[in-house]
């Protein structure tokens, strides 16, 4: 059988005759067993897993991970210290940004009526004669409506 299993191995040199003192044959020279693998390590056989199972333990963690970072149901974080000044700093500017804008309002406003001549109103809620028939207050409204229905 060893001669069988040699002729089906036409042109392999086996690790006898290349270990051997004339290096053509291996007869006189005890054959050394060649393994491919390392002997498995008795820890490693343990906690043997297959490729498969590794890969899907692997692919399991990364969606847990994931899941637990972009959970849409999940409550949201609270704001550290760095960003709530931060929030702070943008409401504090667009509040004087906004007394800034109120402030050129009432200035170009009071130009305007210096410069049509009228005479300048002491605060804001004046409303000119225009506005009033445009708008009319709610009691003269009320008082319009009740004229129109005795009349119709």
């Amino acid at each position: 059988m060893d001669s069988a299993a040699r002729a089906s191995l036409a042109g392999f040199v086996s690790t006898s005759v290349l270990t051997s003192s004339d290096g053509l044959f291996g007869d006189n020279v005890e054959e050394k067993r060649v393994t491919e693998a390392p002997a498995p390590r008795p820890e490693d056989t343990a906690g043997y897993k297959p490729l498969y199972e590794q890969l899907q333990e692997r692919k399991e963690q990364k969606d847990s991970e994931w899941k637990e970072k972009n959970n849409p149901f999940a409550p949201p974080k609270g704001l550290d210290e760095e960003e709530f000044e931060y929030i702070q700093d943008l409401e504090s500017k667009r509040e004087d940004v906004e007394r800034k804008r109120q402030a050129q309002h009432e200035e170009d406003l009071a130009q305007f009526l210096v410069a049509r001549g009228a005479p300048q109103s002491t605060g804001s809620a004046q409303l000119s004669s225009q506005h009033l028939l445009k708008y009319p207050v709610k009691n003269e409204l009320e008082g319009l409506l009740q004229k129109r229905r005795r009349n119709h």
